[in-house]
C-alpha cells in the first residue's frame, strides 16, 4: 500500500512512475517486467538524450 502511495503521489507532481515485476494493484504509469528490462529502458533514454 505504501509503494501504491507513493506511486501515486509521483504522478500528481507530473514524474514517471514504473512499477517493475508484478503490475497488480499499483498506480505506475509505466510497467517494465525485470531489472534488465530497467536497464535497456535506462539505457534507450541516455541515448535518445545525446542524440
Amino acid at each position: 500500500m505504501v509503494v501504491t502511495i507513493g506511486l501515486a503521489a509521483v504522478n500528481a507532481s507530473g514524474g514517471i512512475s514504473v512499477q517493475v515485476g508484478f503490475a497488480w494493484g499499483t498506480n505506475a504509469s509505466f510497467f517494465l517486467p525485470n531489472v534488465s528490462a530497467v536497464h535497456a529502458w535506462l539505457s534507450e533514454l541516455a541515448r535518445r538524450m545525446h542524440a
